[in-house]
């Protein structure tokens, strides 16, 4: 596991002393680098606090205006406060296994009476002691140990079990896969499901929802979060002691917007509509926690929209406005479905070699690995054949955009 603290506790020390403070709040509103002719011999220390609790002001406005003390890198990986009190569970007990900075336990302290943080980092678990006594989180108790011994010492029975694994190796390269990630939830699990009723475990944003299912069962339920158009977590629900009413639910939530709840079968079942019969008005672009959980279609079919296309189970990433869904003109339309065949045309008519036809998704690379995306088993391609499959389904999911999500609206 990485160390996401990167402060020596002489530096926590250091930020904590009344006088490291009185320099941060005299100099919180100016550029940093020049503050950092002004702020003595600690100056590089203190001026990377004025730039972070600055960035805080967006991403953390509670952790700003308390002016906790914030380690860059468990800055850059800590949840945004929305995401986190977006969160709706509450109980008695909430054991949060990896604290960090502490955003999701400090949310989760405002449910529950009691919340008990694991940080195994010693010098983040006394940041994280520091920051909730200015924050005046008094519910929260954090232990300096790791999910695994905790786990195994825990006598009792929690609320909710909530774990949000570190996603970056030793190297600091991105983990995607849960089996990989610290703590293994996975190996964790049998052991979670006796001492907790409700589980939650948060995972990447690339993490796809039918891989939940197929590591926990069909008892599971999954939720995408998006904030501002853009896909922030996803979170698996698991039970434990308790049995959910609902199991197998998918939902997606759009901060600040609401939330739409599926199940699985509605998505299975559901067929593409036969015909598609322009003229259309506007686009309509469900939010990206639709496509995440691949309910975008069931969504367009309810709104009364069109859905011709037979990629019926995948779907383009597309970015959305600040509204709930963006509603384009139809003028101009012409050309974007005249740019997106230009790009989709076969390679061949485009001065390429005839070869790269068989640069497409599923096709088989000559050494006999399986293709995804235009991407060789995670490696970036640099063969001018993969560049040209990436262009051509780029056309692809152009059209597809335009097949799933145009809407007739009367405007009469």
């Amino acid at each position: 596991m990485p160390d996401i603290c990167l402060m020596t506790e002489q530096e926590l020390d250091i930020l904590a002393q009344d006088s490291s403070r009185e320099l941060i709040e005299r100099h919180i509103g100016e550029d940093p680098a020049r503050a950092a002719l002004r702020l003595g011999p600690h100056a590089a220390l203190l001026s990377t606090q004025i730039k972070y609790l600055q960035r805080a002001k967006t991403k953390l406005p509670s952790y700003h205006r308390a002016r906790c003390i914030i380690p860059p890198l468990a800055f850059e990986q800590a949840s945004s406060e929305a995401a986190a009190e977006a969160k709706t569970y509450e109980g008695g007990l909430c054991i949060d296994l990896t604290c960090g900075l502490g955003v999701d336990s400090l949310m989760l302290s405002r449910r529950f009476r009691r919340v008990v943080s694991l940080e195994r980092d010693p010098v983040l678990a006394l940041v994280a002691r520091y920051n909730f006594e200015r924050l005046e989180a008094r519910n929260i108790e954090v232990i300096c140990t790791s999910a695994e011994t905790f786990v195994a010492e825990f006598a009792g029975t929690a609320d909710l079990i909530y774990a949000d694994p570190a996603r970056r190796d030793g190297a600091n390269r991105r983990l995607v896969r849960l089996e990989e990630c610290s703590p293994d939830v996975r190996s964790l699990m049998p052991r979670l499901r006796q001492i907790a009723r409700r589980i939650v475990v948060k995972a990447s944003p690339l993490f796809d929802t039918d891989e939940a299912f197929a590591l926990f069962g069909g008892e599971v339920s999954v939720e995408a979060v998006s904030l501002h158009g853009e896909c922030k977590e996803l979170l698996i629900d698991l039970p434990g002691t308790d049995r959910p009413e609902a199991p197998g639910l998918l939902r997606a939530t759009a901060i600040g917007r609401g939330t739409r709840i599926f199940h699985p079968e509605q998505l299975r079942d559901g067929k593409p509509d036969a015909g598609f019969d322009p003229p259309y008005g506007f686009l309509l672009v469900p939010d990206v926690s639709l496509y995440k959980i691949r309910a975008a279609r069931c969504y367009l079919q309810s709104a009364g929209a069109f859905a011709a296309s037979t990629f019926a189970r995948r779907f383009p990433r597309t970015r959305v406005s600040d509204r709930r869904d963006r509603a384009v003109s139809s003028q101009g339309l012409e050309n974007s479905v005249q740019n997106a065949r230009h790009r989709t045309a076969e390679p061949a008519e485009k001065g390429f070699s005839a070869r790269c036809r068989a640069n497409r998704p599923g096709d088989r690379h000559p050494a006999g690995r399986q293709r995804h995306g235009g991407f060789h088993d995670g490696e970036r391609a640099t063969d001018r054949r993969h560049t040209v499959g990436r262009r051509t389904r780029k056309g692809q999911a152009t059209l597809r955009t335009i097949h799933y999500i145009c809407r007739t609206i009367d405007t009469q």
